[in-house]
């Protein structure tokens, strides 16, 4: 063979498409459409380049060139494994170029943090679009193949020197796989993904009015001058920009997490002409804000105790809220209050600054609220720093009701046997905290600004709550001990009075677009309630308020649609449905489909259906005691009625929220509230209270 010859490189074999870096590792190559680095490269932020054809020196293992330029390879290769290792120690000062040395675009950034396909738009009328579940969550069951890695001892100390606990950690159904990417690189996508100056200032503004029901001060607050409007628009724009340079994870996620809860309360007529110009839709922006917040929080770990972490974990557990994820922000918040009691500013004697006083109270009271809607335990029975001698009154209302809401729920839950009337006293006094003018239900005054309105509904809502939760109980007995009708006649008169608040709130064009999904649902809950009470016959119920009470329900249907009509709420809009159902089947109006099934998360089961008229049947007043064969009651009018069949869970005292533990829950664990309610399936759900109901116009 001539010497021309034996310098030739070899050729590649036809067909090879794997880089050179997964040609060396000996694994699969993959690209994703319209990317130019494969996976593997990626997640380990290498170099993606093309095999290059050998040569021959190459394929001779003796013949290995100069020591010069063997020295240089060794060099090269060890400045690699020098990179894998401090991506994986996390965000060290050399790890900052990604957030100052190279520009990413937004494209690039949205595929960072939310990797994987692109998920199939939700089904009208069914979970909430805007609300899906991360990308970056990765459902799929480890292979055997992971399993040995993960259990691999250079991983496992990995693992342990950065905090990463496995998903056998934990028993939540909620808590899902994070993609593991370093930390920087989230925080340079999120930079990316920033609104212009103008637009971020715009956004900002245009949620002044609501921040003041956030948990947390604005970004930014100085305590030290109080000259400030509340933060401020301009300082809170300075917060999020100066955090970047900071190169500091959870103050930047705290200013993220500002302001997706501005881009999720911001109109959209406000930001109309400037969609144009923002880096990606706001509702995109809105998901990946969260995405990337949801991964850094999960990289930081229970045990790093700040005051920042704090903070981040009270806004995230509100936007959850927001969101109709009441059970998501429940576990939230109790990190939360693990994070507050590490920090000590539980203990009223220490904790003199007023500034972590007010993330105290609001761990405990949104810890307290949480439990009490879901029906489980609250995590702390240590009360909030005691409050001023002479506090606002709607600090001191706040702070008696949700002290009552504890015991309330230590009575539901078994752990106490309070009488009823021992709390009912307690619900009393508080009564005597509100200032008369709150009581009666009237016009909103002109001058009566947003923050007095929302403070004065809101607090008259959670006291409506306490009784209807305290009294539930006993009124569902009623249907068959008439010895409870007086608290049949107290929980559906507290249900009236937090419908009433709720329309109040509503229908006030300073309060009608309040973005809260958790406020909608409880109210719903109330309206349910009277709807029950109107079901049952009546010469088992007293029946002088009737015609109001159904007034009630088509007015509190009425708006639900009004606001779903305003904004993307899916628990508005399948509230709506559902209430209409229900009052047509009751007056014999054939609306909806012949069988209508909906699983309320946290509540119930409603099933109403059209079945033929029959002259026999077998009926029971309680679904839950022996059937005995009676005449089932005939349309006047028709050949079909209407049934209604209503199953409660949490009922009876002690039994907490056992209905929706296990597989059975873990239904709606990720998109909760805003799941379609007719795609659940209750099989092997035992309810606490059940009922068949035969709608009005009809003879027994």
């Amino acid at each position: 063979m001539s010497a021309s010859n034996s310098h030739q490189p070899k050729r590649i074999r036809l067909g090879t498409r794997s880089c050179a870096e997964c040609r060396r590792r000996k694994v699969r190559c993959i690209f994703s459409p319209q990317s130019s680095i494969c996976e593997e490269c990626f997640a380990h932020n290498m170099p993606c380049r093309a095999q290059q054809p050998r040569t021959s020196s190459s394929t001779s293992s003796n013949n290995a060139g100069s020591p010069a330029e063997s020295l240089e390879g060794m060099q090269h290769r060890l400045q690699e494994l020098e990179n894998v290792v401090r991506q994986l120690r996390g965000p060290d000062k050399e790890q900052v170029e990604l957030l100052t040395g190279v520009e990413m675009g937004p494209h690039n950034a949205i595929g960072i943090l939310r990797p994987g396909p692109p998920r199939h738009d939700p089904v009208p009328g069914s979970a909430r679009a805007t609300m899906d579940t991360p990308p970056s969550a990765i459902y799929d069951t480890p292979s055997s193949t992971e399993e040995n890695l993960e259990q691999a001892p250079l991983v496992d100390l990995f693992n342990r020197t950065l905090d990463v606990q496995s998903d056998d950690s934990t028993g939540d159904n909620h808590i899902r796989r994070i993609k593991q990417l370093p930390t920087n690189e989230y925080l340079a996508a999120l930079k990316a993904l920033l609104p212009r100056i103008d637009d971020l200032l715009l956004i900002l503004e245009s949620t002044t009015n609501y921040w003041f029901i956030w948990p947390t001060k604005p970004p930014g607050h100085d305590e030290g001058n109080r000259s400030q409007f509340y933060g401020g628009a301009a300082v809170v724009k300075d917060f999020i920009l100066n955090s970047f340079e900071s190169r500091q994870p959870l103050k930047i996620v705290k200013g993220i997490l500002w302001l997706a809860l501005c881009l999720q309360q911001v109109a959209a007529d406000a930001i109309q002409h400037r969609k144009s110009f923002l880096p990606a839709p706001p509702q995109t922006l809105f998901d990946v804000y969260i995405e990337a917040a949801e991964a850094v929080l999960a990289g930081v770990g229970e045990s790093v105790a700040s005051f920042d972490h704090l903070e981040c974990l009270l806004l995230y557990t509100k936007l959850c809220s927001n969101m109709g994820k009441p059970q998501r922000a429940w576990f939230t918040v109790r990190r939360a209050v693990n994070c507050a009691l590490l920090l000590g500013i539980h203990r009223s004697y220490q904790c003199r600054d007023p500034v972590q006083q007010s993330l105290w109270s609001q761990a405990w009271q949104m810890d307290r609220q949480l439990s009490s809607i879901l029906g489980v335990p609250y995590s702390v029975s240590h009360p909030q720093p005691s409050i001023d001698p002479d506090p606002p009154v709607v600090v001191r209302i706040m702070y008696h009701v949700n002290r009552i809401a504890g015991h309330i729920s230590d009575r539901n839950q078994g752990l106490l046997n309070t009488p009823i009337e021992d709390i009912e006293t307690e619900i009393q006094t508080c009564a005597t905290l509100f200032p008369e003018e709150w009581w009666p239900v009237m016009p909103v005054e002109k001058d009566m600004s947003f923050d007095a309105l929302y403070a004065r509904q809101v607090c008259k809502m959670y006291f409506f709550q306490l009784r209807k939760t305290l009294r539930l109980p006993n009124m569902l007995k009623a249907f068959d001990d008439l010895r409870f009708e007086a608290s049949r006649e107290i929980a559906v008169e507290a249900c009236r009075n937090m419908v009433s608040a709720y329309e109040v709130l509503r229908n006030s064009s300073k309060s009608a677009l309040v973005i809260c999904d958790l406020m909608d649902f409880i109210t719903f809950n109330a309206a349910l309630v009277i709807t029950i009470h109107l079901l049952a016959p009546p010469g088992s119920r007293n029946t002088r308020r009737d015609e109001d009470d159904w007034q009630i329900i088509t007015h509190l249907t009425q708006t639900f649609r009004q606001l779903r009509g305003a904004i993307e709420c899916s628990v508005a809009q399948q509230a709506a449905t559902l209430l209409e159902y229900l009052y047509t089947a009751h007056h014999g109006i054939d609306v909806g489909p012949a069988e209508y099934t909906a699983v309320i998360p946290w509540f119930g089961k409603i099933k109403v259906r059209s079945v033929p008229r029959r002259r026999e049947t077998t009926t029971t007043s309680s679904l839950s005691q022996t059937s005995s064969p009676t005449m089932a009651p005939d349309r006047i009018n028709g050949s079909s009625c209407s049934t209604i069949e209503v199953g409660i869970n949490g009922a009876t005292p002690g039994s907490g929220s056992a209905c929706w533990s296990g597989s059975w829950g873990s239904q709606f664990a990720d998109d909760e509230l805003g799941i379609d309610w007719t795609s659940l399936d209750d099989i092997g759900c035992d309810y606490d209270w059940m009922q068949m109901f035969y709608g009005a116009g009809y003879e027994n």
